[in-house]
């Protein structure tokens, strides 16, 4: 019996201590999001019409998401999209992420540099549709950006052209919009890789005494 418990205890001590480390780590998934709703009449004019968010989203070190959701009602009878573009000032000094609204459901997302496209689909912006791109520093001091309509993956993209975001930006033309709003949330996003990465090396050490621990018991009590 003692044996048996002594296993239990040697096979969920590394679950207990992943949990210590999880509870204590200071962050979760998701910070509380800076929301903004854009009403429709900023995306019927050629100007931009710049918002602050709360902080600024360094690219090369922050994980963070923004989130837009469609409440708009575009005009069907012109072709012109609503724009939203994200970037770290107003005056084109850095790379900036833009998104573009058809009225007939088309949704393009050009990439950092602005000058290229680098996802284009029909039928996928509709009202009350949830666009989420995740922004991440990546390997060989790339970014990653991640893109998902809803729960589903649309877009991946790993770009040199580093994102970081300070403000954003809505405009578009004359007419493209009739009623409504666009809603542009962003938050940090923790990642736990570092704790995991903490976990897998003090976990073996763990097993390992935990092992010799009753290796020695065992020993001492055959000698009685």
């Amino acid at each position: 019996m003692q044996k048996l418990l002594t296993s239990k205890r040697m096979v969920f001590l590394p679950t207990i201590l992943l949990i210590t480390m999880l509870i204590s780590y200071p962050g979760t998934i998701a910070s509380a999001a800076y929301l903004v709703s854009v009403p429709y009449s900023k995306f019927n004019t050629t100007t931009a019409t710049w918002y602050y968010v709360d902080k600024t989203y360094d690219g090369t070190r922050d994980s963070f998401v923004i989130k837009i959701t469609n409440k708009l009602t575009l005009n069907t009878s012109q072709g012109e999209p609503a724009k939203i573009r994200f970037a770290p000032d107003n005056a084109g000094q850095g790379a900036f992420l833009e998104v573009q609204i058809y009225p007939d459901g088309m949704l393009k997302i050009y990439h950092p540099d602005a000058g290229t496209e680098f996802y284009a689909q029909p039928n996928v912006w509709g009202p009350d549709t949830t666009l989420k791109i995740y922004l991440e520093p990546g390997s060989n001091n790339l970014q990653k950006i991640i893109i998902y309509k809803g729960n589903e993956k649309i877009a991946t993209l790993n770009t040199g052209d580093i994102v970081t975001v300070k403000m954003f930006a809505a405009m578009g033309n004359t007419g493209v919009a009739t009623s409504g709003t666009v809603e542009v949330a962003i938050e940090d996003m923790v990642t736990f890789k570092p704790v995991i990465n903490l976990m897998y090396a003090i976990v073996p050490i763990v097993v390992l005494v935990a092992v010799v621990g009753y290796v020695a018991r065992t020993i001492k009590s055959m000698g009685k």
